[in-house]
């Protein structure tokens, strides 16, 4: 199977590009370049695929480099980071001591004397009061 012409000129357009054409070879293209404006154009599209391909080839690369650091990483040994958690056993403690005082003191009722009982204080004092000015200052 014989390589068509449209192939060889590819071929000869990518190794311009590569820098494999010898410096004779390079010099009839050039001198070719400007009086063909079929050949400029593919050379020129060339070019700008030639651009994109190294520019996909450097964001690959740094994805290949993110990949092999995040792989590292993911094979070291599982180590503690941060601060150790024996340093704070004192927050559960004082939550639970928080919660055992409020269920203690709301089964225990209100702190103080209850309403009920403050006000017979104050009858009975008002009473005793009341049966020292009938008595003459003796209760």
């Amino acid at each position: 199977m014989s390589r068509r012409p449209d192939d060889r000129r590819h071929d000869r357009l990518s190794a311009y590009l590569d820098g494999e054409l010898s410096p004779t070879e390079a010099a009839a293209l050039e001198r070719e370049l400007p009086v063909d404006p079929a050949l400029q154009a593919d050379l020129d599209a060339m070019q700008r695929l030639s651009g994109r391909l190294a520019v996909e080839d450097e964001d690959y690369r740094a994805a290949q480099g993110i990949r092999a650091a995040v792989r590292g990483r993911l094979a070291e040994p599982h180590r503690r980071r941060g601060v150790p958690l024996a340093r704070w056993w004192w927050i559960p403690a004082a939550a639970t001591l928080a919660v055992v005082s409020f269920v203690a003191l709301r089964a225990a009722g209100p702190l103080g004397p209850r309403p009920q009982q403050v006000q017979v204080e104050a009858v009975a004092e008002q009473y005793a009061l009341a049966l020292s000015d009938l008595g003459g200052g003796q209760p």
